[in-house]
């Protein structure tokens, strides 16, 4: 953090107050998204809408900071750095999603860490979620079970909430998710203007963020 500060403090005049106000505000949500994170672990009442927030939050928002703050420093006006923060802060939300999609559908061997370990920790991700809201009487108690259960074989308790993901269409309804946010990125970033070579690079960006493999 006072690294951070320092780098800061070599911002030129004119945007320095912006630029800290910017810093000051994401370090603020990040630690109100990592508060929520903790707190739902807990709780079993966690909706979709509760999910996209936290990560939001905990995540996305610094993305748009980020973006935000060079188009500050840079000289855009107002509207473009309020476009390049909401097409990183969407674009973000679309690298988290993916990353839950990655730890239960994603391949071991390039995606860098042993598959399953949200579901091993039982961990509020997007799946978990729409999986619970969709599932019928009957996988909602067997994922429920496996939710409870203290003592269990790793690859077996994967291997069967996986299948329960896959009864529920948990793949297709994330994948269309990380689109939305995907989509809704991409029209901010058109609404920011500026030029087309940049508008391609940071469209390519965000296309990555949501189909890396690892």
């Amino acid at each position: 953090m006072i690294l951070a500060y320092q780098l800061i403090s070599r911002t030129p005049q004119k945007a320095l107050g912006p630029v800290l106000e910017l810093f000051s505000q994401t370090g603020l949500e990040v630690c109100e998204g990592q508060q929520y994170d903790v707190l739902y672990e807990s709780r079993n009442d966690i909706t979709e809408t509760d999910y996209i927030e936290m990560i939001r939050l905990k995540t996305a928002v610094l993305l748009g900071a980020s973006l935000k703050t060079g188009a500050i420093i840079g000289g855009a006006s107002p509207e473009a750095a309020h476009h390049l923060y909401q097409f990183g802060m969407d674009a973000g939300i679309s690298f988290q999603l993916q990353d839950d999609w990655l730890d239960v559908f994603g391949d071991a061997a390039t995606f860098g860490k042993n598959i399953g370990g949200d579901i091993v920790t039982n961990k509020k991700t997007f799946l978990l979620i729409n999986a619970l809201n969709n599932l019928s009487a009957a996988g909602k108690k067997e994922l429920q079970f496996w939710i409870d259960k203290k003592d269990f074989d790793r690859d077996e308790k994967v291997k069967a909430v996986r299948n329960l993901y896959e009864d529920a269409n948990v793949s297709i309804s994330a994948k269309k998710r990380m689109n939305e946010f995907l989509q809704k990125a991409l029209l901010h970033l058109e609404q920011a203007g500026g030029s087309a070579a940049i508008q391609e690079e940071l469209k390519t960006f965000a296309y990555g963020l949501m189909e890396r493999s690892r």
